[in-house]
């Protein structure tokens, strides 16, 4: 808790500050705030702050916060041959591990042979926004890059309604072109060198060290679209591998003979757990299910864990019905407003143990589920979530017919004499025991959901 609210006064104190502040003057306030008792509070005032992956230290030991100082920020990714081959997208080295924000939005697949550009916008939630929200994530235009700088202001109004912004119009596309950025990233990645102790498995800095010395030196380094940062680093004498930048010749021998993968620390969400107790209404007895998911996850994803828990197969539309707010898929035409559930947390549910609400699933069938919040609990580290903690009965197949249509498909397959009932039992492989809970099966789909 400590090293959390360490972290935590450092971010308001660097916000304040409006830039990076000295890590003497971080101590101090530590030490002031009464968040550290410790013999030596600036070791431990250190260890905090280098626990926290948003702080970065620069080299003349100043500590910058890159969500704050890269609000709104435009990233270029110039797509290697392979990711487009591929299909993936893998942000290296414009993105790093701290940045989970961002996330891939495909308008169009580039082919092997076309040049291609990636687009990014780095978004964080803003002072006083609504608890509940999700900052709104970076979208992603990606493309070949002659048609994206082609494209006429018809498409662009298209692509505006989808959230996305076209900055492609300034992005230089030569080295030769962009001087001034050339030689901002040379000095901050010499910067950051300079404080480097050189180690034979990791000879490079981290590519957020060298955006945070350069946004030291220049705030509004990141405000337009500019050269990719890999081409920008070669163009000033650096190579890259993975997250780490070195001087070109540099020996990677000891780093590429690793057998594991770079660390890359899985992201871990603080929030507490929430219980919830799923109940398919209209039927008796009932068919439930229990589970257990962080409570800063989006309805859009509890939605998911909800279908892989009672055992639908997310072939339909859906809605959850919040104080009589409806959220749900942003794209639907039903002539009312609807809440984009990506946005919302599940915590709109309710923060008390006995909040509830509906989840309707297929609006043809009409599956109306009640969804109640039994407790709240701290997450135990060594359980992963979301996870499945109990549950009775089979879920209805899928298109029966909503509840009184599951009801006559009972009659027929449990009647061994009904002239139907090996044609109801095709639909559901074969076999069909109502009173049967496959829990195995549905704790692992709810872990991977």
């Amino acid at each position: 808790m400590a090293k959390r609210s360490i972290a935590r006064a450092a971010i308001e104190a660097i916000a304040e500050r409006a830039g990076p502040v000295p890590e003497p003057e971080l101590v101090e306030a530590a030490v002031r705030l009464g968040l550290t008792r410790a013999r030596n509070p600036a070791a431990s005032v250190g260890a905090a702050l280098g626990s926290e992956p948003s702080l970065i230290r620069l080299a003349d030991r100043r500590w910058l916060h890159l969500p704050t100082a890269l609000e709104d920020a435009v990233f270029v990714h110039r797509l290697t041959p392979d990711e487009q081959a591929t299909g993936a997208l893998r942000l290296d080295p414009d993105f790093t591990a701290f940045w989970p924000e961002l996330r891939r939005h495909t308008d169009r697949e580039a082919g092997p042979d076309e040049p291609a550009i990636a687009i990014h916008r780095f978004a964080v939630s803003s002072p006083g926004a609504d608890p509940d929200e999700i900052p709104p994530r970076s979208r992603v235009l990606r493309g070949p890059e002659g048609w994206l700088r082609g494209w006429r202001a018809g498409e662009l109004v298209g692509l505006r309604r989808q959230g996305v912004r076209v900055v492609l119009e300034e992005v230089p596309e030569r080295a030769e072109d962009a001087p001034a950025f050339i030689e901002l990233i040379g000095a901050a990645a010499r910067r950051a060198l300079s404080g480097h102790r050189p180690d034979p498995f990791g000879p490079g800095v981290h590519i957020e060290s060298v955006v945070a010395e350069m946004i030291a030196r220049e705030a509004d380094a990141f405000r337009r679209p500019r050269l990719p940062l890999g081409d920008a680093l070669a163009a000033a004498g650096f190579e890259t591998r993975d997250y780490l930048a070195a001087p070109v010749g540099t020996d990677w021998t000891g780093y590429e003979d690793l057998w594991w993968e770079p660390f890359m620390p899985e992201e871990v969400d603080p929030s507490p757990i929430h219980e919830l107790r799923i109940t398919l209404l209209d039927l008796a007895p009932p068919i439930w299910r229990r589970v257990q998911v962080p409570a800063g996850i989006s309805l859009e994803r509890l939605h998911r864990v909800i279908q892989a828990a009672m055992g639908w197969r997310r072939e339909h539309l859906y809605e959850f019905t919040i104080n009589g707010v409806p959220y749900g898929p942003p794209d639907r035409e039903f002539g009312r407003e609807i809440v984009d559930a990506r946005r919302i947390r599940a915590t709109r549910i309710g923060r008390t143990a006995g909040s509830r609400c509906r989840y309707l699933y297929d609006f043809g069938d009409g599956w109306q589920h009640e969804i109640v919040l039994e407790r709240i609990f701290e997450p135990e580290s060594s359980v992963r979530y979301p996870r499945l903690a109990g549950g009775e009965r089979a879920c209805p197949p899928e298109d029966c017919g909503g509840p009184p249509g599951y009801l006559d498909f009972l009659s027929i397959v449990l009647d061994p004499r009904h002239p139907e009932r090996r044609w109801m039992l095709d639909l559901v492989e074969g076999r069909f025991d109502p009173e049967v809970f496959d829990h195995e099966r549905a704790e692992h789909e709810v872990a991977w959901a």
